[in-house]
């Protein structure tokens, strides 16, 4: 499944849209953005969460949208455990050159990633669990949809 409906791009996989795809793969493509907007990262071992490309900080923010004017975004592929030094702890000097004292806060308040914790997980940000449920995304889909109706009335 993943071959025919998933790429990696970017140090992610990404849901392909094709022609031949089925009416009902391209109806889930087209609220893909909205789901993802609910979901964020909880960093365990730190091996399979993207450090510049998943949303593991805060929600919705990626550290590649973070970097310094001047700074130029290094080893794309690299995990979350990437950037913790021998000892475990955050690697301060690698961390430095390309991020804001903001962003090295948020790092700082971030416990770091530790081996024996297991895989990083994908939260569900709706569900206190961090679960997925359909109906939590059935709200945020008719919630999101409420609004855009109320903005098309108001624009009326």
């Amino acid at each position: 499944m993943q071959g025919k409906y998933f790429k990696h791009k970017d140090g992610q996989i990404v849901a392909m849209k094709r022609s031949n795809h089925s009416s009902l793969w391209k109806a889930i493509l087209k609220v893909m953005p909205l789901m993802k907007s609910a979901t964020s990262w909880s960093i365990r071992n730190g091996r399979t969460t993207s450090f510049w490309n998943h949303p593991w900080l805060e929600h919705d923010l990626l550290l590649k949208d973070h970097l310094l004017q001047d700074a130029a975004l290094s080893d794309e592929d690299s995990v979350v455990a990437d950037w913790t030094n021998d000892l475990g702890d955050w690697d301060w000097p690698k961390l430095q050159q390309p991020f804001q004292p903001d962003i090295l806060a948020l790092i700082a308040g971030t416990e770091p990633p530790k081996e024996d914790l297991g895989e990083d997980k994908c939260i569900w940000e709706l569900e206190k669990d961090g679960r997925f449920r359909l109906k939590s995304a059935y709200k945020l889909a008719a919630d999101q949809l409420d609004a855009t109706d109320d903005d098309l009335w108001k624009n009326l």
